[in-house]
């Protein structure tokens, strides 16, 4: 495990992106934890009003950055199964934009043209996918099978 749900990335023209690690912890909301046979009790709920946990991770993690090769966008439908759908041009951008936090923050510090430049560039170099989940049934085996195949590809 390298982060989840945040991930700072540092941009050079001599390399791929790399990606730094993060904190230890998995964000998992209640129905996913259960089932994934993660139990909840005793971990830190993240917001008062939401059922979503912040689960230490016990084994350990990578501790030097790595290149980012992929980025899979999961996405849960209503239909049965699973697919994967290629992002590019644009929709990667979109995806990489859609997903920034601070918004506000970058307006705030008239930093917005160098986070456009950024973006077009880890996208550029990046493979991205959306992954189409079923909720029901959920199947994370599968769902980890097909996004490796795909990143190894």
């Amino acid at each position: 495990m390298l982060t989840d749900d945040l991930a700072a990335i540092k941009i050079s023209e001599a390399q791929p992106p790399l990606v730094y690690p993060g904190y230890p912890q998995l964000k998992l909301w209640a129905d996913s934890a259960e089932k994934l046979n993660q139990p909840t009790e005793g971990f830190y709920r993240l917001l008062p009003d939401f059922d979503k946990f912040s689960i230490p991770v016990n084994t350990p993690l990578q501790k030097d950055p790595l290149p980012l090769h992929a980025i899979y966008l999961l996405t849960p439908h209503q239909q049965p199964g699973t697919y994967l759908e290629t992002v590019a041009n644009a929709g990667k951008f979109a995806a990489f934009f859609d997903h920034t936090t601070q918004k506000a923050a970058l307006r705030g510090m008239n930093r917005q043209a160098d986070h456009f430049r950024q973006i077009v560039a880890v996208a550029n170099r990046t493979h991205v996918v959306r992954v189409f989940r079923s909720e029901r049934p959920f199947l994370p085996d599968a769902l980890a099978e097909l996004i490796e195949q795909d990143f190894l590809g």
